[in-house]
């Protein structure tokens, strides 16, 4: 079942009308969710895998982001992925990138080394990058500490070839750290993704960011103004996605995948309707 949307809102991308959309994407479901004994014999209890379903999530995430950039013409020039370095967070963006079989690529090669779609040109899964950003990463509050089973990124990328090994992070949140602490680094965080990918009225942009369900919250805050409180938490089928109007120029559209907690077939977000005139948010 593919992915609702209300796209149909939003004013037509053009040439004229450029846009950045900022897509926030929880990781999918976890695997020990579903399996909480594998805590008990982990060696890193903090960083589990995705389960069987969170893959299949991330899948489905790929394939609506496929469709939505050839409608709206983006190519791989224009779309920056920036993932929390856990496993999960590179789980779902390997997968999600591993579905944009029809995105248009700019830096397409063909020679009988690559991997080519129908038409002769390399996908845009085989182009664009995973680039590990820490100030994305997990909220690690009571002293659970699992920030300590992170891997140093080399061994991440002998399994995950599409990261992005010469990227890095804008900064390097300190722990341990207060939820009061946790807003104020999402704060910075968005402002540093600002500053890194500024907005440009020649063309459309996109940025995704695959962290945790506490970002979420975070960054959206941190991004509009609204407050966390005022976010209204839905529930929907496979993987929904809902837009909130930022600016005039800017989008953010937060996704969960999977219903944290459980083992259902179900994903839920935060729908932000947000107001220019309220002086409240």
């Amino acid at each position: 079942m593919p992915p609702e949307s209300n796209q149909e809102s939003f004013p037509p991308t053009t040439s004229s009308n450029p846009q950045q959309s900022i897509y926030i994407i929880r990781h999918g479901d976890r695997w020990d969710y579903l399996h909480p004994e594998w805590k008990k014999t982990a060696e890193r209890k903090g960083d589990p895998s995705l389960s069987s379903l969170g893959h299949e999530q991330a899948r489905q995430a790929g394939k609506y982001l496929d469709q939505l950039f050839v409608t709206e013409e983006i190519d791989t020039d224009q779309i920056n992925l920036l993932s929390s370095p856990f496993l999960r967070t590179i789980q779902t963006s390997n997968e999600l990138l591993s579905e944009l079989k029809h995105t248009a690529n700019d830096n397409a090669t063909t020679n009988d080394n690559v991997n080519d779609n129908d038409n002769g040109i390399t996908t845009a899964a085989d182009s664009i990058k995973i680039q590990p950003e820490h100030s994305i990463f997990e909220l690690d509050l009571w002293g659970q500490n699992l920030h300590s089973s992170l891997p140093e990124m080399q061994e991440r990328q002998c399994y995950f070839p599409r990261i992005d090994g010469e990227y890095e992070s804008m900064f390097l949140p300190s722990l341990p750290e207060t939820k009061e602490q946790f807003f104020e680094r999402c704060d910075l965080a968005m402002e540093h993704i600002s500053r890194a990918f500024p907005y440009d009225d020649e063309k459309n942009r996109v940025i995704i960011l695959v962290t945790h369900a506490a970002c979420c919250i975070g960054l959206v805050k941190a991004g509009t103004g609204v407050r966390h409180k005022r976010m209204n938490l839905l529930m929907y089928y496979t993987c929904s996605h809902r837009m909130a109007h930022l600016t005039h120029y800017y989008y953010f559209i937060l996704v969960f995948l999977g219903n944290p907690g459980t083992n259902k077939s179900s994903s839920s977000l935060f729908y932000l309707q947000i107001d220019e005139n309220d002086e409240s948010k």
